[in-house]
């Protein structure tokens, strides 16, 4: 477990400059951005967008590893326009692991006890570049843009860095960055603790730290990729890019306890019980406030263009289906964003259920003269029964669809038939179950059929 304190530092905006720090949980990120020609956008609208997408990217990763959370950042900065030349520094630190991005003129510095050193590289780059390592208790780090260093002297910042609290050292720099017109500094300062090792420190139980054994990589490792990080130029005692993390326990005495220390120590207990619990309500709040973010973010804007699509029906058709199957698109695109069972969701799948009939009813394709032909489809047999596939294929086929291939269904226990259909090729699931159902009884009708799969719908024949 960890502590994460922090404090902001940002200089005020111009036309022309524009720069942010932003902070979710154990995410940090500090962005400028500069425009270099006749950029019409507001540079604080096109900045919070690209913080918008950052955190949308990121709080959508089922699993946070170094690939994944890079590519979350590289997504990001595609949304910042060729017009604008921008520096972009992000930050996660997961226990005591730091993942760190750079794009552009950005820095990153780290203070462990009174030693100074740089994290990143000092070279402008337009890629992204990537670094790790392990921190440790009461480490500082400062993440902050060039003109940030540039107006901010060694001596300085030194002195400042005297102080343990992120605030104290804000309430020195600030009055610097904000007294000279230099838009694009800022920085954010980060005070990492361990959480472990300062209670350890506060009560009277013994702790102990045992030495590492050697053994192989770890499944964590084996996942995550870890770059060598550029050395910390002046902590000569740090001999790789990868600092070891010692397994650490808690040794209870073997001796009976006194009435004193036994209460002590269900007074410590209990507090522990308690900061766990308000870790856990805190994660929640926080998943709970970004999905209510994305739902803002998306349903909106799906519900006016389905609105929109509805009252040009009868104006123009053609218009109208275009509105609703953007609204059908925004919606499909991120409707698995949100639990099941949420009340996001809830409201997501009911626009796009009407959304869905909309479109059956007025776009071209549900008419009943639809081209059967142009419809690919798999037919599988689930039933056990020899035959079952080649005489349902048979069937289609007599009914102007083209079958593509016939085989046999992950099992043969299946019960009716079940229709799947792509969402793209929707308009043919009534006409699939329309025409199954003269000879079959047809289960279970879909259109939910993986894009990656080899045709446009599939068709099991179950017992």
């Amino acid at each position: 477990m960890s502590d994460l304190q922090f404090a902001k530092i940002v200089a005020s905006p111009n036309e022309q400059s524009w720069a942010q720090v932003y902070s979710a949980g154990k995410l940090f990120a500090v962005i400028a951005l500069h425009k270099n020609g006749e950029e019409q956008t507001s540079l604080n609208v096109i900045g919070k967008d690209i913080l918008t997408t950052l955190e949308q990217e990121f709080f959508t990763l089922e699993h946070k590893s170094l690939d994944t959370i890079k590519q979350a950042v590289s997504q990001t900065a595609k949304k910042i326009p060729d017009s604008v030349s921008s520096t972009f520094i992000v930050s996660y630190i997961a226990d005591n692991l730091m993942y760190l991005f750079i794009k552009g003129n950005a820095r990153a510095l780290l203070k462990r006890d009174e030693k100074l050193g740089r994290v990143s590289d000092e070279e402008e780059s337009d890629e992204l570049a990537t670094y790790s390592g392990f921190l440790q208790d009461n480490d500082t780090i400062i993440l902050g843009t060039k003109q940030f260093f540039d107006n901010v002297a060694k001596a300085t910042l030194l002195s400042s860095l005297k102080h343990t609290d992120p605030s104290d050292i804000s309430e020195d720099l600030a009055p610097i960055i904000q007294g000279k017109e230099e838009p694009e500094a800022a920085a954010i300062v980060i005070l990492y603790k361990d959480a472990i090792k300062q209670m350890g420190s506060s009560d009277s139980l013994e702790t102990t730290q045992e030495a590492p054994e050697e053994r192989e990589e770890t499944e964590h490792e084996d996942k995550v990729e870890q770059p060598a990080v550029v050395p910390f130029v002046e902590i000569e005692e740090r001999k790789s890019s990868r600092i070891p993390s010692l397994p650490f326990r808690v040794s209870l005495p073997k001796l009976p306890l006194s009435k004193t220390k036994k209460m002590i120590l269900t007074v410590s207990v209990i507090l522990i019980v308690l900061l766990i619990f308000a870790m856990y309500l805190s994660a929640k709040k926080q998943d709970t406030t970004r999905e209510q973010m994305l739902y803002d973010s998306i349903y909106p804007k799906a519900q006016k263009q389905y609105e929109q699509g509805v009252s040009l029906l009868d104006l123009n058709k053609g218009l109208a289906v275009d509105s609703l199957t953007a609204s059908q698109k925004i919606l499909t695109d991120n409707q698995n964003k949100f639990p099941q069972g949420s009340n996001q969701r809830k409201q997501v799948d009911d626009l796009l259920q009407k959304v869905n009939d909309a479109l059956k009813q007025n776009s071209a394709g549900s008419a009943a003269n639809l081209d059967k032909s142009k419809i690919t489809i798999t037919v599988q047999n689930g039933s056990g029964q020899e035959g079952a596939a080649g005489k349902a294929a048979d069937f289609l086929k007599s009914q102007g669809y083209n079958v593509s291939s016939t085989g046999n269904a992950d099992n043969s226990s299946y019960t009716g038939v079940t229709i799947k259909v792509k969402n793209a090729n929707n308009n043919f699931a009534d006409a699939l179950k329309k025409d199954l159902s003269q000879k079959y009884s047809v289960s279970s009708v879909t259109t939910d059929l993986s894009s990656s799969f080899a045709t446009d719908a599939l068709v099991i024949i179950g017992k």
